[in-house]
């Protein structure tokens, strides 16, 4: 599998979404709202909108990008898209894109988000870190 290199996502003037996502420490579960991190604890909350925090792991926490894929899935920091390639109408395998942590790197794709597929993650693929 080719892997690219990691990305930005980035719309000028545009007032997004914020929210995040992460995995419970209790089941692995994933859950979705707010996210607070105190310094020096060992993890990291979610809060959903009805104010009720879950424990999370602070490795697996990624930012919405307020963007979603060509079926409609949200996508978050540390997804894996997948985007079919086509040459003269013939499928020609496929292009793997890793979204990185957008407070980190630099990196842009361009708006073609709306052509991928979101097919994993690197929380629970590490290996495509």
């Amino acid at each position: 599998m080719h892997v690219d290199k990691p990305v930005l996502i980035h719309r000028i003037g545009y007032m997004r979404e914020i929210k995040f996502r992460g995995q419970t420490r209790a089941t692995g579960e994933w859950v979705y709202g707010f996210y607070v991190e105190r310094e020096g604890a060992a993890y990291g909350m979610i809060y959903n909108l009805k104010g009720l925090g879950t424990k999370v792991d602070k490795k697996t926490v990624g930012q919405y990008l307020d963007l979603k894929d060509k079926q409609g899935k949200e996508i978050y920091e540390g997804d894996v898209l997948r985007k079919k390639r086509y040459v003269d109408g013939k499928p020609m395998g496929n292009r793997y894109t890793v979204i990185k942590d957008i407070r980190q790197s630099g990196y842009r794709i361009k708006n073609y988000y709306s052509e991928y597929e979101v097919i994993r993650n690197t929380f629970e693929n590490p290996e495509l870190t």
